[in-house]
């Protein structure tokens, strides 16, 4: 009997063993790191990890821009009851300071009629003009 084999064999050596219980292996030239099942293991957790949080991320993200998208809506209808309340206090003021020189108008022109005048007697004052 003959057997034949035909491969396309690889040259493979271990360069160094690392404290981590890695290894730096030689594979036709190049370089490679060799990592422990365990490592391996944590490795493929943190990625499932890190796409967990990944898509937490996307969410988190989602609702801050809500948040102040709400906000500023919020701060935009402050501002707009402010500038209406505002309006109302300037009119106000206008109104009141208006008839306080009107009143003062009127007293001013007869100011000296009321000098004609007697003191109250009971709910009446009596005036000469």
């Amino acid at each position: 009997m003959l057997f034949v084999v035909n491969s396309n064999s690889q040259t493979v050596s271990v360069v160094e063993r690392l404290p981590d219980q890695s290894y730096v292996i030689l594979i036709d030239g190049v370089e490679h790191r060799a990592l422990p099942p365990n490592t391996i293991r944590d490795i493929i957790k943190f990625k499932s990890d890190y796409k967990i949080l990944q898509e937490s991320n996307i969410l988190l993200e989602t609702s801050i821009q809500d948040i102040r998208k709400a906000n500023n809506e919020f701060i935009e209808a402050l501002k707009s009851e402010h500038k209406k309340r505002l309006e109302k206090a300037e009119y106000n003021a206008s109104f009141y300071k208006k008839q306080f020189e009107e009143e003062k108008k009127f007293r001013d022109k007869y100011a000296d009629y009321l000098s004609q005048c007697t003191g109250k007697i009971i709910l009446f004052r009596v005036c000469t003009f």
